[in-house]
């Protein structure tokens, strides 16, 4: 860490061990481990919350590890939305359609039996092409756009949201959970997460 010192107020590694929370990564995103997989990941987001946080930072700033290319200003470009929860649109390839499904517009908010049909393990997960949802780059004519869920492959938040108490579900809320359950705690409060569909980062393909 001695190179980046001199580029950052300060610097701090920080980890958290789950212990039995580890899942095999080939079979990770199947829908009955999901409430396993991200209520982990919500724990270890909220440990962070709580020991990298301090009432000097203005925004939290969340970047996946698999992320690997983006815009030199995309934190600028972020901040300047000028909302209190922002995030670019996430892809593998420039143009196509978006990786990261968790940031969504719905499209079907009705809970009749098609909707139940699609509960798994407490949490709602349709098709990745359901038409109950629209993502970033079905939209990529918009400069921007509200969202009702984030995910977290780059995710910008006002750090005064996260010190006042505003964290990811490690449960399900509103058959959510992490990070899409921390954007629909965000709209329940009054605080509209919104989405950039013109702002593209790269991710690594699965």
């Amino acid at each position: 860490m001695a190179p980046l010192a001199s580029r950052y107020r300060g610097i701090v590694l920080i980890q958290k061990q789950l212990g039995n929370a580890s899942l095999d990564r080939a079979k990770r995103a199947k829908p009955r481990l999901q409430r396993t997989r991200r209520g982990a990941i919500a724990k270890v987001r909220n440990h962070l919350i709580d020991h990298g946080l301090d009432a000097e930072d203005d925004w939290a700033l969340w970047i996946d590890i698999d992320v690997w290319r983006f815009p030199h200003d995309v934190v600028s470009r972020l901040v300047k939305a000028g909302h209190r929860i922002a995030v670019p649109n996430c892809v593998t390839i420039a143009g196509g359609d978006s990786f990261d499904r968790n940031r969504f517009i719905t499209m079907r908010p009705k809970k009749d039996y098609r909707y139940y049909r699609q509960i798994h393990g407490g949490l709602y997960q349709p098709a990745a092409r359901s038409f109950t949802r629209l993502h970033l780059s079905d939209v990529r004519h918009l400069d921007s756009i509200g969202l009702d869920a984030v995910g977290g492959t780059m995710l910008l938040v006002d750090a005064a949201l996260h010190r006042g108490g505003l964290r990811f579900p490690e449960i399900p809320y509103r058959d959510l959970i992490e990070t899409e359950g921390f954007g629909a705690l965000a709209n329940d409060l009054g605080i509209r997460p919104i989405g950039l569909p013109k702002l593209e980062i790269l991710h690594v393909p699965w």
